[in-house]
């Protein structure tokens, strides 16, 4: 996706629903915008670890999806990544998963975002299915994540949000 236009300057949301099929010890990226190691972003689940990465640096690791989980494989889970004042929270099925502080300006003027794979061409793409991706430059959960259970609605009149959607597939 041509990221051009895309800044995430203060609170923003990333969130999806995904389904992994199975995972190999090339973590399978959710998705990167920009190079997580240039002031990027890098959401990625494998079998060896499952990691979040976030202006060059690892942020931290997601436990309960590291290794070869067969509980979690073949489902479909709701992912959030929600900066509300600098904090950065990574919910799964609306359950914090990890937290860190990091307020960087992420500006798409040079940057891609890539969905389902890397930007570089490594050997990490999605193994499974990425469903309702969308990027909101807003805090929309503010804490209490409650995953959808319907698609996310289109439109000023359905979701007083809607302004602030910048990307939704």
């Amino acid at each position: 996706v041509d990221g051009t236009g895309l800044t995430l300057d203060g609170d923003f949301t990333i969130e999806c629903w995904f389904l992994q099929e199975y995972r190999t010890s090339y973590r399978g990226t959710l998705y990167e915008f920009g190079q997580y190691n240039d002031a990027g972003i890098l959401m990625r689940l494998g079998s060896s670890s499952s990691e979040v990465y976030s202006n060059g640096a690892v942020r931290g690791t997601l436990a309960s999806y590291n290794g070869n989980n067969s509980t979690d494989i073949g489902d479909w889970r709701h992912f959030v990544h929600e900066r509300v004042g600098g904090v950065n929270t990574v919910y799964i099925n609306g359950v914090s998963q990890l937290s860190w502080t990091d307020a960087t300006v992420f500006n798409s003027s040079e940057k891609t975002l890539t969905i389902g794979g890397r930007y570089a061409g490594t050997n990490e793409s999605w193994n499974g299915y990425i469903s309702d991706f969308r990027v909101s430059t807003v805090a929309r959960y503010n804490g209490t994540v409650a995953p959808p259970t319907e698609a996310h609605p289109i439109g000023a009149a359905a979701d007083p949000q809607w302004s602030s959607v910048k990307l939704l597939l």
